[in-house]
Parts: structure tokens; sequence; C-alpha cells
């Protein structure tokens, strides 16, 4: 491996740590503040004097306006939030506690079937993020005082203004807004065939990856931890966005391989683009491939 490259990984990890100060805009301490009053209603009035014949009347949208208009309405939503960790799009999940105000959360996610809503901490400020995933859970495990919840990552999200207690006093909920590429800046081709070019290196990069982990063994991971923990990875995805969670998935699962790679899962939800993600895996996988070959130590 070349200084060149090990260089250029160096730069674009600095630029994703800017990336991701950049993303956290929440939060100060929580406060017990009175909910937002979200409206499902959109009413456009023309101002006075507006409109046919100056009457003022209602604006009149069109098809495509209103269908708009209805998916950004879907995209916004009020969910329990629960700061823990900077979790993934499918990555598995177990978080539990004896307390009872715990106990209430996971009575309210389980009567509502409503998602949760995790975030994690800011690695630079010690604070929360305003980025995570909605946790669709999967099984509730009692014994004694312990409950423990079990999900899933499913849609990422962005925290807006500050969470509130819900009325019993025991957690935290906040509207949140959920992110997907349809509402991401478009890439021109240049930036396109970027991110194909390095999309199609990752395969190769993730093969020489495994056979460092268990030619080096690795302290973090056995063998058969590395074995497991690939098979509930799966294949390796096509398009590029689940690509790259995939790639940020393999280096930083849960519980995390402190010895192996940096924390990127931050960084990567604060990700804008498809280019940037690809950029983010592509550098981390190779930081971490040449801290496991010697070539350059990242700890």
């Amino acid at each position: 491996m070349t200084m060149t490259s090990s260089a250029t990984t160096t730069s674009f990890l600095l630029c994703a740590s800017l990336l991701l100060q950049a993303s956290s805009a929440f939060m100060g301490r929580p406060s017990p503040m009175t909910p937002p009053r979200i409206s499902s209603d959109l009413n456009l009035y023309l101002g006075d004097g507006g409109g046919a014949g100056g009457g003022g009347g209602p604006f009149t949208l069109s098809q495509e306006d209103q269908s708009l208009l209805q998916q950004m309405r879907d995209r916004h939503t009020t969910l329990p939030v629960l700061i823990l960790d900077a979790v993934l799009p499918g990555q598995k999940v177990d978080f539990g506690s004896h307390d009872d105000k715990f106990h209430q959360l996971c009575d309210y996610l389980l009567q509502s079937g409503k998602d949760l809503a995790m975030i994690g901490m800011n690695p630079h400020t010690g604070r929360p993020l305003s980025l995570g995933v909605t946790v669709s859970i999967d099984t509730r495990h009692e014994k004694g005082r312990m409950w423990t919840l079990s999900g899933t990552g499913e849609q990422r999200l962005e925290v807006q203004g500050e969470p509130y207690l819900d009325p019993t006093g025991s957690f935290y909920m906040a509207d949140v807004e959920l992110v997907t590429e349809r509402f991401e800046p478009n890439l021109d081709r240049k930036e396109q065939e970027e991110a194909k070019s390095l999309s199609r290196k990752l395969p190769n990069m993730i093969d020489q990856w495994i056979r460092l982990m268990l030619e080096e063994g690795v302290v973090d991971a056995s063998p058969k931890e590395l074995e497991e923990h690939l098979d509930t990875l799966g294949r390796v995805p096509k398009e590029h966005t689940e690509r790259a969670m995939w790639v940020a998935r393999l280096l930083n699962p849960m519980p995390s391989w402190k010895s192996v790679s940096l924390e990127i899962r931050p960084a990567m939800l604060a990700c804008k683009t498809d280019l940037q993600r690809i950029h983010l895996a592509h550098a981390a996988l190779q930081g971490s491939i040449d801290h496991l070959s010697g070539v350059r130590k990242l700890f």
C-alpha cells in the first residue's frame, strides 16, 4: 500500500469528521416542553386582494403539488426517542433496563405499535446527535425486573426541535423527519461515475479485509464471531447507499470491535449523497485494511 492511499484515507476521514460535527444541531439538554402542534391539514390562501377577482379564496394546488406535499407530510412523525447508539439501517440492536420508566417505554411501544427513534452520541462533543434511525421492535424479553427489547434499524431520521416528556414523565418524545434518497441532491455525471468506480472496488477490498481479520487473529473477533457476523450481514448489496451501509455495519458491529476500525456510523448517517457514503465506506475500509496489515496503524 502506498503512502498516497493512506494520505487520501486520512484526508477523507477528516472531511467525514467535519461533516459529522456540522450535523449535530441537536441538542442541549432535553426539556419537558409542550409537544409541538402539528396539523395534518395544509390550507394555502392568497393574501388580501389575491386570487381571481380579488376574493382571496383558497389557492388550488395541482395534483403533482398535492402529491409532493403529502409525501412531505408523510416524512414527519412523532416517535419516542432513546439516546443509546448510532445504529444503522439493517443493524440489529438489543437493549434493556430494570427501571420502571424503561418499562413504561416498552409498554408504549408494544401497545402503540410505533417504532423507536434511536440516536447516538457525537464522538467529538459527547452530546446527542440529531441523526439516527427508526428501530422496529421485534421481541421483548422479561426476566424479573430486567426487560430487554430487540429490534432492527430501519429508516434514517433527523430529530426536529427539542424532545419533550411523555404524559407519564417516563420517556421523551420527538418530532422527527424520515430521510430518503429521493429528496437528496442529485449527482452530476462526473460524480455518478466516481461513485460507481469506488463502489466497484469495495467487494475485492472486503475480501482482503476478511483475509486479514483471519490471518491477524484480531483480539476483538474470533473466526467464529467473524463468520457469524458475515452471516448476519448477508450478501453485499449492489445499490450504492445499501453497499456503503453494509460496509459500515461490517466495520462497526454491535457490540463494536474497537481494535479493528474507526467508528464511522455517525458520519455515515450524516452523509447527504451516495457519493459521500461510498467515499466514506471506501476510506474507512482502506483505513482498516492498512491498520490490520500494519501499513498504517489507526490506534
